[in-house]
């Protein structure tokens, strides 16, 4: 029996980062329409109050909702560590918890790392969900506030942000890490970077496929997949789009259209 429940998927993020996550999303569930609200007006997330991010993810997912999504995927960390989804009444999927969960499925000797935001690190929200896990995991966590406005204003490849990289990554030096999650979904645009300064032999977790999956065990376990239709994804912007725009070019190999929301 072929399920066709036709309502789009919604993905939020602050900017650019959740793009990881759609595309994790599309590959995985290709027959999906997804609606992208991207809060460009609103960005950094990672240096705002907590009570501000709780504020900021209620006004998009009321949004999303009066768009008539199924499901939301939260592909923002730092609100994922201030909300409780139980308070949406809306299937949701985030990306911090598809982070702690494969972290903790794939360190061989217990001892993990988080690169994060500010507000993300502050609340501890990776160092308690890991240890509610599995309460002997040693978990060092490292704020990387310049980050994310690197990747926003496109210089993920630039001489600046290798500079930036390594000295964030250096702070994990002597932890004897062997696993290191991206806490962040705009921080796989610095993979790169990251790769080159952490030790051989960690294991990087980008939560973006594991989201993915968990999206797709969650649509499937409620009877919510559409089949055998073309995908469609419709972009929004609270704010400036060209970055957005332009990220989107590179990761889908096509320009997009970005529609405009202001609050």
């Amino acid at each position: 029996m072929v399920n066709m429940d036709p309502r789009p998927i919604g993905i939020y993020d602050s900017g650019v980062g959740g793009l990881t996550v759609l595309k994790e999303c599309m590959r995985a569930l290709p027959d999906e329409d997804y609606i992208y609200f991207a809060d460009t007006g609103r960005l950094p997330y990672g240096e705002k109050k907590r009570e501000e991010i709780i504020g900021f993810s209620h006004d998009i997912v009321s949004f999303l909702k009066d768009k008539g999504v199924k499901a939301v995927v939260v592909a923002c960390n730092t609100s994922a560590s201030c909300i409780n989804p139980v308070d949406f009444d809306i299937p949701m999927v985030d990306v911090l918890s598809m982070g702690v969960k494969n972290a903790v499925r794939v360190t061989r000797n217990g001892r993990i790392g988080v690169l994060a935001t500010s507000l993300t690190v502050k609340n501890h929200t990776y160092r308690d969900r890991i240890k509610s896990y599995d309460s002997s995991i040693e978990v060092y966590e490292v704020a990387a506030p310049e980050f994310v406005p690197l990747v926003e204003a496109g210089m993920a490849d630039s001489s600046k942000a290798k500079e930036v990289v390594k000295k964030y990554v250096s702070r994990f030096e002597g932890t004897g890490i062997d696993t290191l999650v991206l806490g962040c979904t705009h921080y796989p645009f610095l993979l790169k970077h990251i790769k080159e300064e952490i030790d051989e032999g960690v294991f990087i977790v980008d939560p973006a496929q594991w989201t993915a999956q968990g999206l797709m065990d969650i649509l499937h376990g409620m009877n919510l997949l559409r089949e055998d239709k073309d995908c469609h994804v419709t972009f929004y912007a609270s704010g400036p789009e060209k970055g957005l725009s332009d990220m989107a070019e590179v990761l889908f190999g096509y320009k997009i259209h970005v529609d405009m929301h202001s609050w």
